[in-house]
């Protein structure tokens, strides 16, 4: 098992990184294959590889940075922007709207 530890920057709290109900920490475990351990003032983030537990670091990290661009909340089309732009490079130019009714 490969681990790692990433502090907490200044100003985020384990609960925006937990998110409702641990939805943040399930979504980024799904994507990356990793599991995090949050802690006061700390995440270990660990998986059965290397690549897992990198995956993992990158896309916490793309949280704080959401978390701190958005002012403190987690805003989820950053997230969809962080996974568009992985997939075909950045920037994308993307228009979300909701459909009626939804």
């Amino acid at each position: 098992m490969v681990e790692k530890r990433i502090m907490f920057p200044a100003g985020i709290q384990p609960g925006a990184i937990i998110g409702k109900g641990g939805s943040n920490l399930r979504n980024l475990s799904a994507k990356s294959f990793a599991k995090f351990d949050v802690n006061d003032d700390h995440v270990i983030v660990s998986g059965r590889t290397d690549a897992a537990v990198q995956a993992g670091v990158a896309m916490l990290r793309a949280q704080f940075k959401s978390h701190k661009d958005a002012g403190g909340a987690y805003p989820h089309p950053l997230e969809v922007q962080y996974i568009l732009a992985a997939e075909f490079g950045d920037p994308v130019a993307a228009d979300f709207r909701v459909r009626p009714g939804k």
